[in-house]
């Protein structure tokens, strides 16, 4: 029926029959065509030779890119006037009519031939202003050559003329030769290309740099400042009795210093005197248990930001002032006052977490360095006083009395789901030792991967939760952990909940 047919399914056939029977010759085709399928009879003669003509110029194969499909369209799309249907003649090498206007155009087989190359996908590939440009057309010029001689970017790298007067061999050639001129053309693109996005990267990298360069010179006199307050006072070393444990690993999860909220529905007020609070907890339930060595494993997050700007609404629940260098100081500090009370600190232990970044975004620092910088402050403070201090950002791991213990505070891909976590232990663990993987981010208690050659514990944190946790129904207990080896073998494990003395709720 007529209503099934249409102009695709004309030009798709007439490229069809032009595969079996590849003529030169449009009218040929049209009536091949029409043999072929001779529902095409009710089409217009004018249609149906169009379909012809863009078959033998070869319109099947191409794709547009990005970039071409508008223009490609507005190909399609061109009405074929009267025009379309007004001869053509090749006289003394050079094409020759009438425009629809009146005026006349001449111009050589040569440079037709150059236009077809260099406005078809399949050749150049170049714009339409860009052939304006290059070939000095007006746009009357251009249109007419391009109605006229069905010139479109899907088109032969040749014009009509040159593909019905040359032998398929050497059009064959020809082409060959067209083909090497297109991939010749292409350094200068690539060139040009290239320099472009060097020279918009160098912009970006300078922009970088000229922003990391003001935030170290403001750090720097921050530094100048605060630097002042980090001598060091004392450290407590005690005897212990026979039965007391050799080796006494505690974890230190989520500190937030600086973090400052009321108390909510799900969980208790926070601050710098609750944070001491419960470093005073941790020391006094430490040294009851009498440890000759003792490991402190702090498991990221030991600021609550540096920029303010971790979250969007991370100031609402920050202190006065608690950023940049200050931040990082203030963390010192409560580490110090932590240190300071525990008895026979051997080794303090250190991984970042995604609140202890010195950038808002977290592409910009993807290490935390921040934490960077508050054990290298704790390194020096306690330069003289045996205490060893280990720091990584991604993943630590130490051993201590035969087991091992492989910690990451839970924020990177390395850590998350159960498979990653695999993979990260099988290529870090120690091999032969019962492995206790230990990390924080979730600010809750959590237990699995549970084996008898590993466990994972998400650690109970001291800050406990902001208005976002408390308004989700998220809750939990501040705490810590100990870990003690039994017989150089497996651990014995205590969970120590930690209460909150400003509002009586542990």
């Amino acid at each position: 029926m007529p209503g099934q047919l249409t102009t695709d399914s004309l030009a798709g056939h007439a490229r069809e029959v032009y595969a079996i029977l590849p003529t030169t010759d449009p009218a040929e085709l049209s009536e091949q065509l029409l043999v072929s399928y001779p529902q095409y009879k009710q089409y217009a003669r004018k249609a149906v030779m169009t379909a012809c003509r863009r078959a033998i110029q070869g319109t099947s194969g191409w794709t547009p890119r990005k970039g071409e499909a508008a223009e490609a369209q507005a190909d399609v799309e061109v009405e074929l006037d009267e025009e379309a249907e007004l001869p053509w003649v090749v006289e003394n090498g050079e094409y020759a009519w009438t425009a629809g206007n009146g005026k006349a155009i001449r111009l050589s087989v040569a440079i037709v031939d150059e236009l077809f190359f260099q406005y078809s996908v399949h050749g150049l590939n170049k714009s339409q202003v860009q052939i304006l440009n290059d070939f000095g057309l007006q746009p009357w010029q251009w249109n007419s050559i391009k109605v006229r001689l069905f010139l479109q970017k899907t088109s032969n790298v040749f014009s009509p003329h040159t593909v019905s007067i040359t032998a398929p061999e050497q059009l064959e050639a020809m082409m060959e030769a067209k083909m090497s001129r297109r991939y010749e053309k292409q350094g200068p693109l690539i060139e040009r290309a290239h320099a472009n996005a060097a020279v918009k990267q160098l912009n970006k990298v300078l922009e970088q740099n000229a922003k990391r360069d003001a935030f170290w010179d403001e750090f720097r006199m921050e530094m100048a400042d605060l630097l002042p307050t980090t001598r060091y006072r004392y450290v407590p070393r005690v005897p212990t009795g026979p039965s007391a444990p050799e080796h006494l690993v505690v974890t230190l999860a989520d500190p937030h210093i600086g973090a400052e909220v009321d108390k909510m529905l799900n969980s208790p007020a926070y601050n710098w005197d609750v944070a001491k609070g419960y470093a005073q907890q941790m020391a006094d339930r430490i040294n009851e248990r009498g440890a000759k060595k003792v490991y402190l494993a702090g498991l990221g997050d030991f600021i609550e930001s540096w920029s303010a700007k971790n979250h969007a609404n991370s100031f609402l629940s920050m202190g006065r002032g608690m950023r940049g260098a200050k931040a990082v100081f203030s963390a010192l500090e409560f580490m110090s006052f932590l240190i300071e009370r525990i008895n026979n600190v051997a080794e303090v232990w250190g991984i970042s977490g995604n609140h202890d970044r010195v950038s808002a975004d977290s592409h910009d620092d993807t290490r935390g360095e921040a934490a960077e910088l508050l054990f290298g402050l704790l390194q020096e403070r306690y330069a003289n006083t045996g205490i060893q201090f280990s720091y990584q950002y991604d993943v630590l791991v130490k051993a201590v009395d035969g087991i091992c213990y492989l910690m990451t505070h839970n924020h990177l891909g390395l850590a998350k789901g159960e498979k990653n976590m695999l993979e990260t232990l099988m290529r870090h663990r120690i091999p032969g030792l019962y492995c206790v993987i230990l990390g924080a981010h979730w600010h809750s208690r959590q237990t699995s991967m549970d084996s008898d050659s590993y466990r994972r514990y998400v650690c109970p944190p001291l800050f406990t939760g902001n208005g976002y946790s408390s308004d989700g129904g998220w809750s939990t207990l501040p705490g810590f952990m100990t870990f003690e080896s039994r017989g150089g073998k497996f651990p014995r494990v205590i969970d120590e909940p930690l209460y909150n003395l400003q509002t009586q709720i542990a």
